[in-house]
């Protein structure tokens, strides 16, 4: 799995180890870097996670503006299962992998966080700046799997 500034792709290799896309998606990279965010794009690498075998679904969190959104795929065709609104309290932002256990999904925030030095080429956030209060969203994918989550 493979989350670029742009979308999010599913690769597998062949036997002589040539690369394969497996499914493409791609998502809101919002108007820019968000304070507490090292780059444009999501921040958060993508996380397998599910109730059978713990790679039933991956999900990522977008960079839209003014909220962003935790997405959750199907692992096995990419079909999107969900796309939920998280960290609305104080900013919405996130630069961590989300965690994932059974079916349930946990973001944690870090809108406004002050790293103390940023990638060359990051470019100025949007806002400029924003004090960082923190936080955290509980998504879960319902029991049956099918479109949606509570």
């Amino acid at each position: 799995m493979v989350a670029t500034t742009y979308a999010t792709y599913l690769l597998t290799a062949s036997a002589d180890g040539t690369p394969h896309v497996c499914w493409r998606r791609a998502y809101d990279r919002g108007p820019g870097r968000k304070p507490g965010q090292l780059s444009r794009g999501t921040g958060s690498t993508p996380t397998f996670f599910g109730p059978r075998t713990g790679t039933d679904y991956v999900t990522l969190v977008d960079n839209a503006s003014p909220t962003v959104h935790l997405l959750v795929y199907r692992a096995g065709d990419g079909r999107q299962v969900c796309e939920v609104p998280v960290l609305r309290a104080g900013g919405s932002g996130s630069e961590n992998s989300p965690i994932g256990a059974g079916r349930s999904v946990y973001v944690a925030s870090t809108y406004g966080y002050p790293y103390p030095a940023l990638p060359p080429g990051s470019g100025p956030s949007v806002p400029p700046s924003a004090g960082f209060t923190g936080g955290m969203s509980r998504v879960d994918v319902r029991p049956d799997g099918k479109g949606g989550a509570s």
